[in-house]
């Protein structure tokens, strides 16, 4: 009797998980980006324009008609310069530029010496350790994390790295909430889990936001 008990349990559980979650609303976006900014008005009009239609000149535009959460989020991301996009080529000089830049439009605190860590942890790895990106983002989202703040990114299935700052307790307000098809608002540990295993850290999570998918948090 046990055993279908237990049966029907895991039914149940792959059920539930097989649900379809219903993509964010327009209204559930621009309260994302609301959160994930703390009220900037710049962003917020941002994602007005590309909710309203008007922001043809956007390259985030053309991503409206089949991806329109992500395209709300990256757009007033994007037009505030909070939002860099990398990819796994990209050069450890350009993504510290880039990083810099996000941490000082956040406000936090980029220390004069920053490069200097980066560069060495990238000298004292092996080649095959993994990706520059890899040690780029571990001493970076460590820096964020002494100042409450997480690194996240806005997975879209690509190989790139839309990578975003914002305070801690939104990151996990908002980590792993669908935006669509195989797209998500993600933490961005598990790319580089083994990396960040072999320096001795514990990623926060270890597999693809897919696992871990939910709707928008209820309003607070």
């Amino acid at each position: 009797m046990r055993w279908l008990v237990f049966l029907a349990g895991c039914v149940w559980a792959f059920a539930a998980a097989a649900q379809p979650i219903a993509a964010p609303t327009d209204a559930d976006m621009r309260r994302a980006v609301s959160e994930i900014t703390e009220g900037d008005p710049a962003a917020l009009a941002a994602a007005d324009a590309m909710i309203a239609g008007r922001a043809e000149e956007s390259f985030a535009a053309e991503w409206l008609d089949g991806f329109r959460p992500m395209a709300i989020l990256f757009h007033a991301l994007w037009e505030t310069d909070r939002l860099i996009y990398l990819d796994w080529k990209t050069g450890r000089d350009e993504a510290l530029a880039q990083f810099e830049g996000l941490f000082t439009t956040a406000g936090l605190v980029w220390p004069a010496d920053m490069a200097e860590v980066v560069i060495r942890q990238i000298a004292e790895a092996a080649p095959e350790s993994g990706p520059e990106m890899a040690f780029v983002y571990i001493p970076l989202q460590r820096l964020a994390e002494q100042q409450e703040h997480q690194i996240m990114l806005i997975n879209d299935g690509s190989d790139a790295y839309p990578f975003f700052l914002t305070r801690r307790a939104v990151a996990e307000r908002w980590a792993d909430v669908a935006l669509g098809n195989d797209m998500f608002i993600d933490h961005p540990d598990w790319q580089f889990a083994d990396e960040m295993r072999a320096a001795g850290l514990d990623p926060r999570n270890d597999d693809h936001p897919i696992y871990r998918a939910r709707p928008v948090p209820p309003e607070e």
